[in-house]
């Protein structure tokens, strides 16, 4: 297990606990056509980390599709491969350690890529040309505490790019180019978190783009790499509530996206045409202050207008949503 002290967020977290060329350089999100937005679901009404979420997908203004069943227990947090042919994602054993796998669009080819690590390995995403996935891991670290690694497609060769011990670095994103890595690090007690990015081949060249103003974490590169979204938690008045930020790349130009006393804002992802932003959000109210209300999968404008609920089911959960390119028939195997 991690050795970790217990944070703010970390505890937050847990219990959220979220026709494109593939030569073309990508992100977190890859330039295209908007194809399918793939999240994790659960069909009732809790946030108990022990329900059994599945992966869905759903086209805005279609039905959800189902997935087939992955491992029993929680499956979350998915990011769609450049080309819109894979899926990777993290999966929660009983004994609480994590584990990456990685299937085929339509949910064929499941496969464990951390076998080896008996600890945590968490919130995977891939590099722009496929060949390599950025995660959160513990896996024979210099610190032996989780850091920011990148491996190769098939979980075989690691390298490691954070050296921070008990602090915490977490949601490595790739940028466009595959040149630098957009991630949040903070310190034990969760205080500064922040989004910094960094040479995605050694870790070097650290540069810090928001404010201590902010509790940042959680960013998502958009199409173009010109822009990153990110959470802020930092409205110590508002108890778990967080919202939803966007900056330019080089931390300029930072502007709110949304502004909700009352709800828990997360995993947000630009569509791959760069003009949408795909998020999570559970109620705050007065009865169930405690984010133990379900989730859903919302969709707004890059400018935070022309918010829609698009899975709009109060007593099922829905969450950790990342949006897909449209592929051709087909294309969807790997």
């Amino acid at each position: 297990m991690i050795k970790r002290t217990a944070t703010r967020l970390g505890a937050l977290m847990c219990g959220l606990l979220v026709a494109a060329a593939a030569a073309m350089p990508a992100g977190a999100t890859f330039p295209g056509k908007n194809g399918p937005i793939a999240y994790s679901f659960f069909p009732g009404a809790t946030n108990s980390g022990a329900d059994n979420f599945e992966l869905y997908t759903i086209v805005p203004g279609e039905e959800p599709t189902a997935l087939p069943p992955q491992n029993p227990r929680k499956d979350n947090w998915p990011d769609w491969s450049p080309n819109g042919s894979q899926i990777v994602w993290w999966h929660q054993w009983p004994a609480g350690n994590l584990d990456i796998y990685k299937m085929n669009a339509n949910g064929t080819g499941q496969t464990n890529l951390t076998t080896e690590n008996a600890g945590a390995d968490a919130n995977a995403a891939w590099s722009p040309d496929g060949t390599e996935i950025v995660l959160d891991s513990n896996y024979q670290t210099d610190t032996g505490f989780s850091e920011i690694q990148v491996m190769d497609a098939s979980g075989t060769f690691w390298r490691q790019l954070t050296h921070n011990g008990p602090d915490f670095d977490n949601f490595g994103q790739f940028s466009p180019d595959g040149k630098r890595i957009a991630f949040s690090h903070g310190s034990a007690i969760g205080e500064d978190s922040a989004i910094y990015t960094m040479d995605a081949t050694d870790g070097g060249n650290l540069v810090k783009l928001t404010p201590d103003s902010l509790m940042a974490f959680n960013p998502d590169w958009s199409p173009d790499g010109k822009r990153i979204v990110f959470v802020d938690s930092s409205c110590e008045a508002c108890a778990l509530a967080q919202d939803i930020w966007i900056m330019d790349a080089d931390g300029g130009n930072l502007m709110r996206l949304t502004d909700t006393a009352t709800e828990i804002e997360f995993r947000p992802g630009f569509s791959p045409d760069g003009r949408k932003i795909t998020f999570s959000s559970i109620p705050l109210t007065t009865e169930h202050p405690d984010a133990s209300l379900p989730a859903d999968i919302y969709v707004m404008n890059v400018k935070g207008n022309g918010r829609t609920n698009i899975t709009n089911t109060p007593d099922f959960n829905e969450r950790a949503s990342d949006w897909g390119p449209k592929t051709f028939p087909g294309s969807e195997n790997g």
